[in-house]
């Protein structure tokens, strides 16, 4: 939630840009009044992103208190005479300046059931840790979701738990932000190096989870990780569609069958529709089988696709599947093919294998909040 604070004694200032963006849109706007009292407004009413002063107020008076009150906030000097639509851009390009950077979006897809979507989406969390990234999973197949079962975590958390309390009623966007923070601090600490944000356990629970909440939760996640990884519902539903909107990049999951091929020229024209770039598409085809009579390599060629790799059917990923294990944790045709099939999208030293490499940043170095959602222009700003 983006909060400015509007230190002016004309409240026709704070007015003027509240009403310049529409509604459910733009920032969270507060007006201070009495200027006199803006030192102790940062200290006490914080945090605040921007400080909106007017040109007309003696700002150099102002801009000092600020600076000793609150260093950290950036400051915007707004013509007296400035309209909505000025004030907005004046804004809007300050705080794209100190916009925090947003951790990467990858959605693992598949064209049918039984894909591999879900060994698939471990497989490369469980690089990307080891690559030195804070990561999360997030299970996007909010109905008959697996990616609790294939771990052996203690009272995961669904994403059920992180929007409704145990009576059933919505969360503020507060409680939200605290939970997922909490989430996103045991990046570090679980056993697997990564953290997880599971389907519901009820099927019933997924009809009131909205695709808007769902991408507004992996994108608070983002805010404050390094990687998402969203593993989807087979297929191209709602929710799917939702994801691969905020997405970064897109795992196609394909596996080696006449089904499977001819449903994946379907994705190829959807994501073209979608926007999302050839470079930013990796096409991996799963579970081959010698003597089914379709090669991968010459199933890409066909498809006049490049795949990022040709993963065999190895009964050791099924094995590793049903005891709670990542496939990449493990030797085999299969983990080597998979390891260096997911090159494109995890990290070099990944691929290589080894321990985690040390994490780059600290938890506190992002801040994390759920998107905004409604403008509001208040007069909380002004202590009594």
């Amino acid at each position: 939630m983006t909060r400015v604070l509007v230190a002016s004694g004309d409240g026709a200032l704070a007015v003027r840009l509240g009403a310049a963006w529409e509604e459910d849109e733009g920032p969270e706007i507060h007006r201070l009044a009495r200027t006199a009292r803006l030192a102790h407004a940062l200290r006490e009413r914080g945090p605040w992103d921007l400080l909106v002063v007017s040109a007309a107020d003696h700002p150099e008076t102002l801009l000092a208190e600020a600076a000793v009150a609150a260093p950290e906030v950036r400051v915007v000097i707004a013509p007296a005479d400035a309209d909505g639509p000025v004030l907005r851009g004046l804004v809007e390009e300050k705080l794209a300046a100190i916009a925090p950077v947003r951790g990467r979006i990858t959605a693992v897809i598949g064209v049918s059931g039984g894909a591999g979507r879900t060994t698939v989406a471990l497989a490369l969390a469980d690089l990307v840790a080891r690559g030195g990234e804070r990561a999360a999973v997030v299970d996007a197949s909010l109905q008959f979701g697996t990616v609790g079962a294939a771990l052996v975590r203690p009272a995961m958390r669904t994403i059920t738990d992180v929007l409704y309390d145990e009576r059933g009623r919505e969360q503020d966007a507060a409680i939200i932000a605290e939970t997922l923070a909490e989430l996103a601090a045991c990046a570090i600490t679980a056993e697997d190096g990564f953290a997880v944000l599971a389907a519901p356990h009820d099927p019933v629970e997924a009809d009131r989870i909205s695709p808007d909440q769902l991408t507004q939760v992996i994108a608070a996640l983002a805010q404050s990780l390094d990687r998402v990884v969203v593993d989807t519902a087979a297929g191209l539903g709602a929710e799917t569609l939702a994801v691969l909107d905020v997405a970064d990049e897109v795992v196609i999951v394909a596996t080696l069958d006449v089904p499977g091929m001819a449903a994946l020229r379907t994705v190829d024209a959807l994501l073209d529709q979608l926007g999302i770039s050839a470079t930013a598409r990796h096409l991996l085809l799963n579970k081959e089988l010698e003597g089914t009579g379709l090669p991968g390599r010459q199933a890409a060629q066909a498809l006049d696709r490049q795949a990022v790799g040709v993963v065999p059917f190895d009964p050791e990923i099924v094995r590793a599947r049903n005891h709670g294990r990542i496939a990449t944790a493990l030797p085999g045709p299969g983990a080597d093919a998979l390891r260096k099939a997911l090159a494109a999208v995890a990290p070099a030293a990944a691929v290589a294998g080894g321990d985690r490499a040390p994490i780059a940043r600290t938890a506190a170095s992002r801040r994390l909040a759920l998107p905004r959602t409604r403008p509001a222009v208040t007069g909380e700003g002004t202590p009594s």
